[in-house]
């Protein structure tokens, strides 16, 4: 084991001396690591500086190349809540006033009370054969322009009958405490309403069990069938026919059901023809053929036919 005397015989504490000379190189070293540090904080400063920098030129300088860019358009409304305004490139200055006569409601149908032929309580479990439904029937939905055609029977559920118009694109549920449908839009305005209506005689029975067979005029009935009959009766009442045609075939519904009919009729017509006159070439075939003989036509083979029975 090493014994250090430190300055016993020399007088001198070297073991002080020893220990400032090293310090004073430490000192060194400990500039250095700080110099470094200072450096890699440089570097970290210039690396998000240049990441803004880029990001500044990818998403507005680049694009101020267009002259688009500077022809954005701001809006304001003084009324946020009832009314949103989306500026276009082409909208002028000004000020606008926008007048709300009627907000888009979403439609509904509230079905009647159903009951089970023993009269007891229905369930989404429950068959439209304890609704006294029997057969195939079939009824049609239609919502926001799209038709879906539903196919029911006795052994069909309440829970399938619900899946199956909600596939048309429209909300459903059934009430068990109340024992009644409730049928909505999937959205609001007239764009999204929807009507139901029968395609065949089961379909019809089925949905007046179901409760869902809308009257036109009653706390029965759907509002938007009734908004709509009240619109056009409306035009009826003051004699305005014209009006009345007219706001019936708005959305061109009738129109276009009729052209649809036309075209239907004159391609009938055109196979009819068509079938006509290939079987005017038979009988002329059979006519030309058998000219020279007592068979000379068809009429008299006919006739000769006849007199033989």
């Amino acid at each position: 084991m090493a014994m250090r005397m430190s300055g016993l015989m020399s007088g001198m504490d070297t073991e002080t001396i020893i220990k400032e000379l090293v310090s004073a190189k430490q000192t060194k070293v400990d500039d250095a690591k700080k110099a470094q540090t200072k450096l890699q904080w440089k570097q970290d400063a210039w690396k998000e500086l240049n990441t803004k920098l880029k990001n500044l030129q990818a998403k507005y300088i680049a694009n101020m190349r267009f002259t688009s860019s500077y022809s954005k358009r701001t809006t304001k409304v003084s009324n946020s809540n009832a009314v949103s305004v989306i500026t276009g490139e082409n909208a002028v200055k000004g000020v606008q006033s926008l007048q709300i006569n009627k907000l888009a409601k979403t439609g509904y149908l509230t079905g009647a009370q159903i009951k089970a032929a023993d009269g007891g309580s229905l369930t989404a479990a429950s068959k439209l054969s304890e609704l006294g439904v029997t057969g195939e029937g079939t009824f049609n939905i239609t919502a926001g322009g799209k038709s879906v055609d539903i196919t029911v029977n006795g052994d069909s559920t309440i829970s399938d009958v619900l899946n199956k118009i909600k596939e048309a694109g429209v909300n459903a549920s059934f009430d068990a405490k109340n024992q009644r449908f409730f049928v909505s839009a999937s959205a609001s305005g007239r764009d999204n309403d929807f009507s139901i209506t029968a395609s065949d005689s089961t379909g019809d029975a089925a949905l007046s069990a179901l409760g869902l067979k809308a009257s036109l005029i009653g706390d029965k009935g759907d509002q938007a069938t009734l908004d709509r009959y009240k619109e056009y009766a409306a035009f009826y009442v003051s004699g305005d026919d014209a009006a009345t045609l007219a706001n019936i075939n708005k959305d061109g519904r009738i129109t276009k059901d009729i052209e649809s009919k036309v075209s239907s009729y004159l391609e009938q017509y055109k196979s009819l023809l068509s079938t006509k006159s290939d079987a005017q070439k038979k009988i002329d075939e059979i006519n030309e053929k058998y000219k020279d003989s007592s068979l000379d036509t068809v009429e008299n083979y006919t006739k000769q036919l006849e007199a033989k029975q």
